[in-house]
């Protein structure tokens, strides 16, 4: 009986040395070793470090879509359409306003309107037709085809989407 026991004693602890002895050897800051060093723990936040600012750093859309303002020549005769949002500035040559206009009935009449581009600086909505000033900040509310028909060449800043028809 003495000889069993021993034998069982010797089983369970020969089991509990390759036990031991495999977690151990097991990689640190896995499942089977959750502790980790310093080094280690840098190494990691290093690498999620650069993952994000490659993610940040991406550019969003198309080239024209931008945060920040573009330096924009458009010549004669041709027009810079904005998209939703899109700020524009006027800075050399001259364009008038390119709005929306759009029938409504109201009380039984039809009317149009003239949806044209919010000129902040000077506090007012510019209509269909009317000259753009310099050095005013324009913004164009909605994609429906407002902005300015250029009269000379012209030089606009441009923050947000646009076209050149």
């Amino acid at each position: 009986m003495k000889s069993k026991i021993k034998k069982i004693g010797l089983g369970i602890g020969a089991a509990l040395i390759l036990i031991g002895g495999g977690a151990s050897f097991s990689e640190p800051g896995s499942e089977s070793d959750p502790l980790v060093t310093f080094s280690y723990v840098e190494k990691k936040f290093e690498e999620i470090k650069s993952y994000v600012n490659e993610k940040v750093g991406e550019p969003v859309g198309t080239t024209n879509t931008d945060i920040s303002w573009r330096v924009v020549e458009v010549s004669k005769g041709q027009a810079l359409i904005g998209k939703e949002g899109t700020e524009l500035l006027l800075r050399s040559g001259s364009g008038n306003t390119i709005s929306n206009i759009s029938k409504i009935i109201q009380d039984g009449n039809e009317l149009e309107i003239d949806n044209g581009l919010v000129d902040v600086t000077g506090g007012k909505d510019l209509k269909m037709g009317e000259p753009v000033a310099k050095d005013h900040m324009l913004i164009v509310p909605r994609d429906d085809g407002r902005g300015v028909n250029c009269v000379s060449n012209s030089i606009f800043m441009v923050k947000g989407d646009y076209l050149i028809k």
